[in-house]
């Protein structure tokens, strides 16, 4: 009989909480690429207000 192990098939993945100057305002989520993640938030091109 084999061994079954859960921690093999989970994955790493961060809870954040980015804070935006520009319009005074926290997100917050998960993502498995914190990098992709920031460097998506900090891009100007992709700065949407929709407020």
């Amino acid at each position: 009989m084999q061994g079954f192990s859960f921690f093999n098939t989970m994955e790493n993945f961060y809870v954040y909480i980015i804070y935006s100057r520009k319009i005074d305002k926290f997100y917050t989520g998960q993502t498995q690429n914190i990098d992709k993640r920031l460097q998506f938030h900090n891009d100007p091109d992709k700065f949407t207000n929709t407020l």
